[in-house]
């Protein structure tokens, strides 16, 4: 039987639409695709840890990079090997890119020197010129002070690895901080597990009372705007563990401090410094949902 003029019709407006349907996916495919590698090819060439964060998990042109996920490297490391707290010994170095023959990074007029216990997220891997391996860290400043990438050597770090400490014992633990005492006790109920000297607040700038472990950092960014006269500083502390905060958005941690050994006295600005392998055991030991931290 012959079509009819209306038949006729429905199938051509049918076959223009199915021709512009499949035309529609093939632009949107090409579309996404473009894009995202004109976003890669960006954060690629980004001088700052903030801008390279999509290296590590997202598939990248660069071929200095790894993914993350192919467990080609470490997602957290501790250098090792390196200077003390002081500066005394061989620093480690910080570099622009994967070599010795890059120039040293630069914060605040230091030469990219790292202290033994300093520790970063690693965005990616890379070979340099002799095959060695290197990191590529997660750094980052909100007042621009750093200027370039950072990466050290495979052989002079070691992977951090976290792993919780009897989590079965969490609804008992908790920790009370003395700071006549400038001193910190961890239990499980009553029974005493860890105590340590520790560094809180100069001038009594400590809070006092009852408090939570709100948050976990296994990094934190700390940095400062001095005020006029002040010190600028950055730091990337390790196992920070947050527990009180001010109005203006300021939190108090507890957190390693890898540049003074003062414990027993008052140092900080107000957070509860700890020796570096205290605050280590300390964020494997508490509970991201919440241990008491009692100050008085």
């Amino acid at each position: 039987m012959p079509l009819s003029k209306s038949d006729k019709v429905f199938l051509f407006v049918g076959a223009i639409l199915v021709v512009l349907f499949f035309a529609v996916l093939v632009l949107f495919k090409f579309g996404v695709v473009g894009a995202k590698a004109a976003t890669l090819a960006q954060d690629s060439k980004a001088n700052t840890g903030a801008g390279a964060l999509l290296v590590a998990d997202t598939e990248s042109s660069d071929p200095l990079f790894s993914k993350s996920s192919s467990g080609s490297f470490p997602e957290y490391i501790k250098v090792t090997h390196t200077c003390n707290w002081e500066w005394v010994g061989d620093c480690v170095i910080a570099r622009t890119g994967p070599g010795d023959e890059y120039p040293h990074v630069t914060l605040l007029n230091e030469a990219g020197r790292l202290r033994n216990g300093a520790s970063f997220h690693v965005l990616a891997s890379a070979k340099a010129k002799d095959d060695s391996t290197w990191y590529q860290l997660e750094v980052s400043s909100a007042y621009g002070r750093i200027v370039s990438k950072w990466y050290v050597r495979a052989d002079q770090v070691e992977e951090k690895i976290y792993s919780r400490i009897d989590p079965e014992n969490d609804d008992i633990k908790n920790i009370r901080v003395n700071i006549g005492e400038q001193a910190i006790y961890f239990l499980e109920g009553d029974n005493l597990i860890k105590s340590s000297l520790i560094s809180t607040g100069r001038n009594d700038s400590t809070p006092r009372g009852q408090f939570y472990i709100s948050k976990k950092y296994p990094v934190r960014l700390m940095e400062n705007l001095p005020k006029k006269g002040g010190l600028p500083y950055t730091y990337f502390v390790p196992d920070a563990q947050q527990f009180s905060s001010t109005s203006e958005g300021y939190g108090y941690y507890l957190h390693a401090a890898l540049w003074h050994n003062d414990f027993g006295k008052t140092y900080s600005h107000g957070c509860i410094n700890l020796p570096p392998d205290v605050a280590e055991w300390a964020y494997d030991w508490t509970s991201g949902s919440g241990t008491s931290v009692f100050i008085k």
